[in-house]
């Protein structure tokens, strides 16, 4: 798959192929892609990692400073975005929430951040420049023709090419956004599929 993107006036295409990641050829990968990372043992992780520094090049860093632990599949694919990222000038990931045990608001339901598979996302880093879900991204954007639409800001633009490149790139199972639900008023909730990544 492709994804071509308009960034000013450059389009750049990213050509994202299906890779086989099964028993431990997941951690072979993320040493192949010089992701620094330690083995963890967790609680319905089946491949945990702890993440050490940059995943790519790009720095995923905790708004509350908290270890980044989530299951390979999970790291294998923001490790793919990572040159689409520094193509964009993003060079930071904010998180608030990876692994997590809890279920999923009014339901019995365990969440995958139960699982290490999902990872919320407040906001990035872009030239020197913070742009957070919560003040930056415009709500209502975007049509099955063109996933980006018009953004009014700087912020908005950013923040709504990432999420059409990430859903576009078919690495994920899901992408919940601040046009979700207001539950996701301050966040991307990015949940991984190991079974895509196969």
């Amino acid at each position: 798959m492709t994804i071509k993107i308009l960034i000013g006036s450059l389009l750049v295409g990213f050509c994202f192929s299906s890779v086989a990641l099964a028993n431990n050829r997941c951690l072979r990968e993320l040493k192949r892609n010089d992701v620094s990372f330690q083995r963890v043992d967790k609680k319905h992780i089946d491949e945990g990692v702890k993440i050490s520094g940059e995943i790519g090049d790009v720095l995923y860093q905790s708004q509350t400073q908290q270890d980044l632990i989530i299951d390979c599949p999970l790291a294998y694919a923001l490790s793919r975005l990572s040159p689409l990222l520094r193509s964009m000038g993003i060079t930071k990931v904010i998180w608030s929430s990876a692994y997590d045990i809890r279920k999923i608001r009014g339901t019995k339901k365990y969440s995958r951040h139960s699982f290490g598979l999902a990872i919320d996302i407040v906001g990035v880093e872009h030239e020197g420049k913070i742009f957070r879900v919560s003040d930056h991204y415009e709500q209502g954007l975007g049509n099955k023709n063109n996933c980006i639409g018009e953004p009014l800001t700087k912020g908005g633009a950013i923040l709504r090419s990432m999420f059409c490149q990430w859903d576009a790139s078919g690495l994920f199972r899901i992408i919940l956004t601040p046009d979700y639900d207001a539950g996701h008023y301050h966040h991307f909730h990015v949940e991984v599929d190991p079974n895509r990544l196969k």
